[in-house]
């Protein structure tokens, strides 16, 4: 089982829903909000997860589409009620997956060039 597996696994269980349904093509708002935070999970957790890597992975998606998904999530993260049960299940996701492959303190979305130049 590879880790962004785990993260889907781990992800639809606590959502209640079948993994191959979250991963599915199905847009019914049941399955989009699980598969945006496994995404999300996937990108801050696994070290060399590209978005097209995460896309591929999330049955066959675009890059765009992980890169949407993921701006939502940190969207929603906003509420902290969302925050709390997001940082509860990226906790119980990170205990599975290997120290040695997780990102160590970087942030979701690294800065561009232009923020680096100022």
């Amino acid at each position: 089982m590879t880790r962004m597996s785990q993260i889907q696994t781990e992800v639809s269980d606590f959502y209640g829903i079948d993994r191959a349904e979250m991963v599915g093509p199905s847009r019914c708002r049941m399955f989009v909000l699980p598969r945006s935070v496994a995404m999300a999970m996937s990108r801050e957790l696994i070290a060399d997860a590209s978005y097209i890597a995460i896309g591929s992975q999330f049955g066959g998606r675009d890059h765009s589409t992980a890169i949407h998904a993921i701006k939502r999530v940190n969207e929603r993260r906003k509420d902290t009620d969302f925050d709390a049960g997001y940082q509860d299940l990226r906790d119980r996701v990170a205990a599975r997956i290997s120290p040695m492959f997780r990102r160590q303190g970087t942030p979701m979305f690294r800065t561009s060039r232009k923020e680096i130049a100022q």
